[in-house]
This record gives C-alpha cells, sequence and structure tokens, in this order.
C-alpha cells in the first residue's frame, strides 16, 4: 500500500474493524489473554463480553436492588 491509501472495510460493526482496533477495545473492556487470539476469536470475546454486561445490568442488578 502507499501513502495516502485506505483500506476498504468489509462489513459493519466488529467485523469492520481491523485486528489492531479490536484489541484495543478488548483492551478497554478488560479483556485479558486476547493478544494471541485471531480475529473471529477476538470478535466473539468482545460480543461474550457485552452480553455479560448486559446481563449484569438490566437483570442481575435490578434483581439485587442494585442501582
Amino acid at each position: 500500500m502507499e501513502a495516502g491509501d485506505e483500506r476498504k472495510r468489509k462489513g459493519s460493526g466488529l467485523d469492520s474493524m481491523v485486528l489492531p482496533e479490536l484489541k484495543q477495545l478488548a483492551s478497554t473492556l478488560g479483556l485479558k489473554g486476547t493478544g494471541a487470539m485471531r480475529k473471529g476469536q477476538l470478535i466473539d470475546a468482545i460480543r461474550s463480553a457485552h452480553v455479560v454486561r448486559a446481563v449484569e445490568r438490566f437483570v442481575l442488578a435490578p434483581a439485587a436492588g442494585w442501582t
């Protein structure tokens, strides 16, 4: 690639992100052990982390009286 060229991204959302972007996102989510993951594995881990956080926030917290 020459300077100024931009990569064309396929898909949308996590699928359109490149590996360094996914690793940065995983880091902000506090995921560990992502350094050796392939792109698909990293996307799965990020999606799982989002599901866990959603369950904690919208199911467990209200049931336990957390605010």
